[in-house]
């Protein structure tokens, strides 16, 4: 199996036997099914991480200012992880 291309949640890998089929990741299970500022520390937690691993730092940021519970340790996070992938402008915004 040949990984061809990652879009919206789902690799798109080649095998000789099938052609090109794609496969939803599990980094995106709750990319859809949350509900913002409706959302409990749970799900908040959930997409957080989910956007950290995909370097969706922008939604990540988005979480951190939502967040109740989590909200210190989510911008920290954040602005970490920016500075460790040098998006230096959203590690400013974090810290």
């Amino acid at each position: 199996m040949t990984p061809v291309i990652l879009k919206d949640g789902y690799v798109y890998s080649n095998t000789r036997t099938d052609g090109i089929r794609g496969q939803y990741l599990t980094t995106h299970s709750y990319m859809s099914s949350w509900r913002g500022a409706n959302d409990s520390d749970e799900g908040n937690l959930r997409y957080f991480l989910q956007n950290l691993a995909c370097h969706r730092y922008e939604e990540a940021l988005e979480v951190a200012r939502i967040s109740q519970k989590f909200s210190q340790q989510f911008f920290e996070t954040v602005g970490k992880q920016c500075l460790k992938f040098v998006e230096l402008e959203l590690a400013e915004i974090a810290f």
